[in-house]
């Protein structure tokens, strides 16, 4: 039976948080944050790169981005707290 509610509130935990991490970007940037975001995530697995940390990040800033107009994205993803 302790399970049953453990599972319960994991579920109800991770709606929560989903239902706040939609809300946390503006519509009209979200298309642009999500492609930025899944580049560097195929970039990680690429490199073999387990966690996003700061030198990850900055690595991938040096070696693959070539435009101004996506970097701004990154900063979302080193302010997200995720960790992969």
């Amino acid at each position: 039976m302790q399970a049953s509610t453990s599972n319960q509130a994991e579920r109800e935990t991770t709606e929560i948080a989903r239902s706040v991490k939609e809300s946390l970007l503006p519509s009209k940037s979200r298309h642009l944050y999500e492609e930025t975001y899944n580049l560097y995530r195929k970039w990680c697995s690429k490199k073999n790169v387990k966690l996003t940390s700061e030198e990850s990040i900055l690595a991938y800033f040096t070696t693959e981005l070539s435009s101004y107009e996506k970097t701004w994205g990154l900063a979302f993803i080193n302010c997200s707290g995720r960790v992969y």
